[in-house]
């Protein structure tokens, strides 16, 4: 295990080196102003958080947030906690086979998997959503020196290039809506809007 594993092994560590990225590359501003830009979430929108947490606060309608981390699901019930929410330390696997949520929001997670792993996760996750997924994700195109370093230094071993982070989409028979690139200050990252419908096979 390294240094930076273990300093952010700790979720209190892990959330103030979010603050960072954010005062410097508005990494959450800009994710919100997106999803308000898609006018994803009404008064009685239920939201299904992977990797949950920074995005509870924007939503009105009742909110569930899973992690596989319990010492980060602590951490979210003691800073993000308020009524209609919800945090629990599981995977998207472990939810009941009949759940269902209007939208799904999964930020930063598909560079922690392997591909069958990635194809998996969105085949289930596209079976719990009623009308939308989300996912915002670094990818390996960077124009700049320092995208290149925040991406080779990422604690995520699968960073794609944008065409194969598409094509996990495509594979596991879900529709691509929109992809857009969303950059964080020297960093260029990708927001897709998917619909649950499974394109032809």
């Amino acid at each position: 295990m390294t240094s930076l594993d273990f300093i952010l092994g700790s979720s209190r560590a892990w959330e103030m080196a979010r603050v960072g990225p954010d005062a410097l590359f508005a990494l959450y501003r800009k994710r919100i102003a997106m999803l308000r830009d898609w006018e994803l979430f009404g008064k009685e929108t239920s939201v299904l958080d992977i990797g949950c947490g920074q995005y509870a606060n924007i939503i009105r309608g009742a909110y569930l947030g899973i992690d596989n981390s319990a010492r980060y699901i602590a951490y979210a019930q003691a800073h993000h906690n308020g009524a209609n929410r919800a945090f629990r330390c599981m995977g998207a696997a472990e939810l009941d086979a009949g759940a269902k949520f209007d939208v799904v929001l999964m930020a930063d997670v598909l560079h922690h998997l392997e591909r069958t792993v990635c194809c998996k996760l969105i085949r289930r996750i596209a079976s719990l959503a009623l009308h939308r997924t989300v996912c915002f994700e670094p990818v390996t195109e960077q124009s700049t020196r320092l995208g290149r370093w925040f991406v080779h230094h990422d604690r995520g071993n699968h960073v794609r290039p944008l065409p194969e982070l598409h094509r996990l989409f495509m594979n596991a028979g879900i529709a691509l809506m929109e992809s857009r690139e969303l950059r964080l200050g020297p960093i260029a990252t990708r927001a897709i809007l998917a619909s649950p419908s499974r394109i032809a096979e």
